[in-house]
């Protein structure tokens, strides 16, 4: 979010110039406009009603903090602005499914290196509480396990991120394999690999074609709407 607050984004003259784009262009601008409105509520919300009118009439992030800055050049409300901003990211990030361990702990790290940088204090016992609280629920298992076996406040950062990649790497292995079993049985009960095929096993084998149907619909949607991508998901057999 900080990133739109100190650069800004491209905007569109009109609705023409808007049509004329592609559909990702489209897809980006909308995404740049939602993560605009929060970015310059954040920043309304966190001066106090004396300094509000200065950015009252600002239409974007950029301009509202490019005019606290210009009023408020290296003061501590300006410090004040963007700690809080930054605290708030810090605090309401969350790993998406889609996404994997490296790329939440990238952006979870440039937050707390921001906020580092604006004289915040940001123990590693604080990044690692907040990071396990953070994960989706694939993760349960490692996170019970760090909290039962491990102290926390002598726990890093580092070691953190290297369990949840392990345990990430497992993950993919399993689902894998579990993928090309189903499909290896699939297959056979199609070709008429076995001399019997029980009314179950056609029943399970129908099942499993719909959930491989339905998962990859799903996960395409779901990509389209949050960031425009046509790539083709992992499919995910369910047992």
């Amino acid at each position: 979010l900080w990133e739109l607050v100190e650069g800004g984004y491209t905007e569109v003259a009109d609705q023409a110039a808007f049509n004329a784009l592609t559909q990702a262009q489209k897809n980006a601008l909308k995404e740049n406009r939602r993560k605009d409105a929060k970015d310059l509520s954040y920043i309304q919300n966190a001066v106090t009603d004396s300094v509000f009118p200065r950015i009252a009439t600002t239409t974007n992030s950029k301009q509202a903090w490019d005019t606290l800055q210009n009023a408020y050049q290296g003061s501590d409300k300006v410090k004040v602005v963007r700690l809080q901003m930054l605290r708030r990211e810090f605090e309401t990030l969350l790993m998406k499914d889609s996404k994997s361990v490296n790329d939440f702990f990238t952006r979870k790290m440039t937050i707390v290196n921001q906020m580092r940088t604006n004289g915040d204090i940001v123990e590693d016992h604080r990044i690692i509480e907040k990071v396990l609280r953070s994960l989706p629920v694939r993760f349960d298992p490692v996170v019970v396990a760090i909290e039962e076996s491990k102290d926390l406040k002598q726990m890093s950062v580092d070691e953190l991120m290297g369990s949840l990649q392990t345990h990430e790497q497992r993950m993919s292995r399993s689902a894998s394999s579990s993928n090309e079993q189903a499909f290896k049985k699939i297959q056979m009960l199609e070709a008429g690999g076995e001399e019997h095929t029980t009314e179950e096993e056609e029943d399970l084998t129908t099942n499993k074609k719909v959930e491989v149907t339905t998962t990859i619909k799903s996960h395409m949607q779901e990509e389209e709407v949050e960031e425009g991508a046509t790539t083709l998901p992992e499919v995910v057999l369910h047992k």
